[in-house]
């Protein structure tokens, strides 16, 4: 999967020695909020987890197997939906996180739109992030988004090529991405990056959430 950098920022894709940064950031409720599960990570396992299911997600083939080594068992997984998750770091650490510290993530996702049930072959391309607190108001978020934006149809091309994503009908045109009806940061991100709403819907937690798509 590719990297890439912008005028401020380094975007790789996530490996697990980014675990115990990324667990800074999960574990802070402040955070936590905003994401698909509504609460913090209480552990360095639950992060490991989470990035465990997004790097199998991203890195596994086909059909493939895989070996748990604390069991020496061997199982084969149900087709992961197709995904990628970068981490990113500033170019150059400012005063706030002064090491060259995970100090965001970003990825791209191909799932069943909102009213759609599990399972459904109406799926679209999202895009999600979160950053830490210390960076917030820095403008990271939409930087980092135009930047990954730019490489959008060269990621979607990798994961379906990895044939992931060849199966699927009725994708959504674009590439979408949802907030909080009061996550107002964030829907400026969107909005500064050329999304446009179109639509509102209550996830499973029963939160009020902003629609948003752009064409790419």
């Amino acid at each position: 999967m590719l990297s890439l950098q912008t005028s401020r920022l380094d975007i790789r894709p996530l490996v697990l020695s980014d675990a115990e940064d990324i667990f800074e950031m999960r574990r802070n409720p402040e955070i936590a909020k905003w994401g698909m599960a509504g609460k913090a990570d209480t552990s360095i396992s639950q992060t490991i987890d989470w990035m465990l299911s997004s790097l199998l997600s991203a890195e596994s083939p086909k059909n493939a197997t895989t070996t748990d080594t604390t069991t020496a068992t061997t199982t084969t997984p149900e087709k992961p939906a197709p995904k990628v998750l970068f981490a990113i770091r500033e170019l150059q650490p400012g005063t706030v996180i002064p090491e060259p510290k995970v100090i965001g993530t970003m990825g791209i996702k191909r799932s069943a739109a909102p009213s759609c049930p599990t399972g459904s072959n109406r799926v679209r391309w999202e895009l999600g992030y979160g950053f830490h607190t210390g960076v917030w108001g820095k403008g990271y978020a939409t930087e980092a988004a135009k930047g990954v934006m730019g490489q959008f149809k060269e990621i979607k091309r990798t994961l379906e090529g990895n044939g992931e994503g060849n199966d699927a009908v009725g994708v959504a045109e674009g590439l979408w991405a949802a907030t909080a009806e009061n996550n107002l940061a964030s829907q400026a991100v969107l909005r500064k990056c050329g999304f446009e709403f179109v639509g509102k819907f209550v996830d499973e937690l029963g939160r009020k959430n902003l629609d948003f798509q752009v064409l790419v």
